[in-house]
């Protein structure tokens, strides 16, 4: 390894302890080759295209049923600047059944699809509208069994006659849309490659020989926009003639070494991360059961950190995208720390990503559907999850827009308050937490039993940019188990002194007036030996009709839990 390679690796783990055979057949290859990247890569079109080198993208994967007024709500909600418009399904742009009915002939005639093509051009128009860019993803084409994920058994790598498809496909793409300038963030050329072994393959590595082909047949066309590259799984001791029995994966990460990128100035390499699968795909198949705990023994920050260290390691020169994350529902809060402590070391590296996905009718990844207690094996088959009428009751999206905060020029806000602060009921003792940390929200959940009321509103974790914030102080009886917080220093000794309260922390910081016409009051109520917290008047009044009373004199302010 080089130097400086060495150096970058270095600097990048310090950042985050802080927070071939060739193919036969001539009219597949092409005569003339682009030659493999040395570092000193040619310059294709000019570097106002080169949008993964200038900024980062922090969006949603998306489908073309995605339509405009979601769109909308969607860069309401959250602010994304970014789509990856995945087809799949009805709407793939390039049909796998052929003129004659037949899913298995390479040579067959098959046609384009019309509706795809269609819902690209809706989501382009509306994406030029909005300031929003579009990562274009064919995600299959004919010789790919799934729709959503590629095999090694697929046809596609058993026989080169497949690969004119997927070229036939991107000839197509740029010349309908090529001319779109720049709301087209970049081309993603084939969704979760996985090959047979190219150790016993005749056909060697094809994603390497097919990556080539593609980049390309798009720049000889004159279109200078990204390129998105992902490395391939290797299906190690499986052959392309179906021989070779099983195998053993070797995954997209642990394969990045064996991408060979074409001598481009305009490439992205994308991973997907998924794993561990035991935990982010619990609860969707019976051989991942939900109740797999993160952080655990199998997999915790530091191994997270080890596998990010491969895509470290390759090509530091080349721009970065997380093409695909997430974690099912069904993991609870624990997903929420697995996603902030990947998101953490992304954003150190200046990486671009797109969470999967904004899709409201899937039950397993839509980042609205709120879970409110930690759920068992069964909880798929027989509690769908229900969508809040805001993002209150959605903990994931409240975790995603965090981060989404930075794609706005004026990031950090002016006073900072980006972090949304839970509200955690115990249904027995009756008492209640107010934090923002991921971690305890999981603790207080799994281990405690405490429900998530809501995310209702956003506060500061220090004052580095709004000196006129004021902490929270944070105590808890042992007693009663009552958890009082306050912005009085006085009235924290007091408390500490005289009732029997035992100061545990700072909680978080506010203002202590309404600075702003959206501000909205936190208010303390007491009854008995239990104060609870509301988050604006109509909590407020809904508490006084159960026989609250008011502190009147220890209400503070923050600011509401919506996008700027």
């Amino acid at each position: 390894m080089r130097i400086k390679e060495i150096f970058s690796s270095l600097i990048s783990i310090l950042l985050i302890l802080l927070v071939s055979c060739e193919d036969p057949i001539d009219n597949i290859q092409s005569e003339s080759k682009i030659s493999l990247d040395d570092g000193k890569n040619k310059n294709f079109g000019s570097s106002s295209m080169q949008f993964f080198h200038n900024q980062e993208f922090r969006g949603f994967n998306i489908n073309p049923w995605t339509y405009n007024p979601e769109l909308d709500e969607i860069l309401e909600k959250t602010g994304a600047n970014v789509f990856r418009l995945s087809f799949t399904g009805g709407a793939v742009l390039m049909k796998k059944t052929d003129n004659s009915g037949s899913t298995t002939n390479p040579d067959g005639v098959y046609a384009f699809n019309e509706v795809g093509f269609s819902a690209l051009n809706r989501v382009l128009n509306w994406a030029e509208m909005n300031g929003v860019k579009i990562i274009i993803d064919p995600h299959t084409v004919p010789g790919f069994e799934e729709d959503f994920t590629t095999s090694p058994e697929d046809d596609f790598w058993k026989d080169p006659r497949w690969r004119k498809h997927l070229i036939k496909l991107w000839e197509e793409i740029i010349d309908s849309v090529g001319n779109r300038g720049d709301v087209i963030a970049g081309y993603d050329l084939l969704n979760e490659p996985n090959i047979p072994d190219p150790a016993i393959c005749q056909y060697g590595n094809q994603w390497n020989d097919i990556v080539q082909i593609l980049i390309e047949t798009i720049r000889k066309k004159g279109d200078f926009h990204p390129i998105i590259v992902q490395p391939a799984g290797i299906a190690l001791g499986y052959n392309c003639n179906n021989s070779g029995g099983s195998y053993t994966s070797l995954s997209r990460w642990d394969a990045i070494n064996q991408l060979q990128l074409p001598n481009d100035n305009n490439l992205v390499v994308s991973v997907h991360n998924y794993t561990p699968l035991e935990f982010t795909h619990q609860g969707l198949q019976s051989y991942w059961p939900a109740g797999v705990r993160y952080p655990s023994t199998a997999w915790d920050f530091n191994r997270m950190n080890n596998q990010l260290q491969l895509l470290r390691n390759y090509k530091p020169h080349v721009p970065k995208l997380i093409g695909e994350f997430s974690v099912s529902r069904a993991a609870g809060p624990d997903g929420d720390v697995f996603l902030n402590d990947f998101l953490k070391m992304v954003e150190a590296e200046g990486w671009s990503w797109v969470y999967h996905a904004w899709d409201k009718p899937s039950y397993e990844w839509h980042s609205e559907h709120h879970y409110t207690k930690a759920l068992g094996s069964d909880h798929f088959s027989i509690e769908p999850p229900t969508i809040g009428s805001d993002i209150k009751t959605a903990p994931r999206l409240n975790l995603l827009r965090q981060y989404m905060y930075k794609n706005y020029s004026s990031f950090p806000p002016s006073d900072e308050m980006i972090h949304g602060l839970y509200r955690l009921d115990h249904p027995i003792n009756g008492d209640q937490i107010l934090t923002y940390y991921f971690s305890e929200v999981s603790t207080a959940v799994f281990s405690y039993g405490y429900i998530i009321s809501g995310v209702y509103a956003r506060v500061a974790k220090d004052t580095s940019n709004n000196p006129n914030l004021v902490p929270v102080y944070r105590l808890r009886n042992p007693i009663t188990k009552d958890r009082l917080f306050t912005t009085s220093e006085y009235e924290r000794n007091i408390a500490e002194s005289n009732y029997g309260y035992q100061y545990e922390s700072i909680g978080f910081y506010a203002s202590l007036t309404k600075n702003s016409s959206d501000y909205i009051p936190v208010y303390r109520l007491v009854k008995g030996a239990l104060h609870s917290y509301a988050f604006g008047d109509d909590q407020r009044a809904q508490l006084q009709i159960q026989g609250w009373l008011l502190e009147a004199d220890r209400t503070f302010y923050c600011q509401p839990n919506k996008i700027y």
